[in-house]
């Protein structure tokens, strides 16, 4: 096979009136082989240029996977949030619904000082309730220390019903207005 790099100047090319190459002087085999060499240099470019292209779109494919991934993950977030607020909205207002229709009650049906430590009983466990209801939407209710309030709330509602029931009069305050005799003529 003749050296390639010897035969630089003649090399074949085409004629403008016929379209066919004409040999200019380069052997058969050192034809072939610049195809082969020029073949080969052109795939293995190619292939570079494939790699480079098949990993840009590896890393964006990713980038883009997590990027959906952690948008994914903060809708969960906000949803949970705004779901946690609604509950609590929910609760609240459930609470205060119940202490205005208890406290009409209490007061209607018992003397002075019982309706205000029936009401501060009563206020006390709503507040423990809603503090509960968060508590475990917040799922923080496996601390020990989160419950100490609620055992407070409960141990100081019972000393005021002790002290309120057990200690004071049970006479209704309707009992004790004194009543007026009018006569009628």
């Amino acid at each position: 096979m003749n050296n390639p790099s010897s035969n630089i100047s003649s090399v074949t090319t085409a004629t403008s009136s016929t379209n066919q190459p004409k040999n200019v002087g380069v052997s058969a085999e050192t034809a072939q082989w610049i195809q082969l060499h020029l073949s080969s240099e052109v795939n293995r470019k190619f292939q570079e240029i494939n790699t480079e292209i098949e990993s840009k779109i590896t890393q964006k494919t990713n980038e883009a996977k997590q990027s959906v991934i952690t948008e994914i993950n903060n809708s969960k977030v906000e949803l949970q949030n705004t779901r946690n607020a609604v509950l609590g909205s929910i609760a609240i207002f459930a609470a205060f619904f119940t202490f205005i229709s208890t406290s009409i009650n209490a007061f209607s049906k018992t003397n002075l000082p019982q309706s205000i430590v029936l009401l501060l009983v009563l206020w006390i466990c709503l507040a423990g309730f809603i503090y509960l209801f968060f508590m475990l939407i917040e799922q923080k209710s496996n601390n020990l220390k989160s419950w100490i309030p609620i055992g407070v709330g409960l141990l100081l509602s019972g000393a005021l019903l002790w002290l309120g029931f057990n200690q004071m009069s049970t006479t209704p305050i309707t009992d004790s207005i004194p009543k007026t005799n009018q006569t009628s003529s």
